[in-house]
């Protein structure tokens, strides 16, 4: 997994009403980890984030939106020494359509089922959404490092 994470918020609807789900990336498109939170706020971002620090290694550059939420979780990590200062923090609306269209793979999938009715339903469909889409990316470039081999279509 690579070193530059881009990360992104969006929603989902459960029984009705938004839940966000908190998503990073790494610089080649794999799914670093993500959170299903009732909440939209600073604190489910801190916890995603300490999530995905102690799975995977920490990152060199760290890619925004402009939500203020993730950056203020950000400098608390930084504050409790979690993330090190020297971490390079970019807010490009550009820079996050690496994500942005990353998301709507997903997101495409989570249409067709309308609206989930439980929570802890909402996460293991999504985990296993994540996964397919994970192992599709891979066969994808797998496929398009062969010469003469055929890339195979979306899902």
């Amino acid at each position: 997994m690579g070193t530059s994470w881009f990360i992104d918020e969006t929603y989902i609807c459960l029984k009705g009403k938004w839940v966000y789900r908190y998503r990073a990336v790494d610089q080649h498109g794999n799914t670093m980890d993500f959170l299903l939170s009732a909440k939209h706020d600073q604190a489910p971002a801190v916890r995603f984030l300490r999530r995905a620090i102690t799975k995977w290694k920490r990152p060199n550059k760290l890619t925004l939106d402009c939500y203020a939420a993730n950056h203020q979780a950000i400098q608390e990590l930084q504050e409790i020494q979690y993330l090190t200062p020297r971490v390079q923090i970019r807010t490009d609306k550009c820079l996050t359509n690496r994500i942005e269209q990353n998301h709507r793979r997903i997101k495409q999938r989570m249409r067709v089922m309308q609206t989930f009715q439980v929570f802890q339903n909402a996460k293991v469909t999504i985990a296993g959404i994540e996964l397919a889409h994970q192992l599709w990316k891979e066969k994808r470039t797998r496929a398009l490092k062969k010469p003469g081999r055929c890339v195979p279509k979306d899902p």
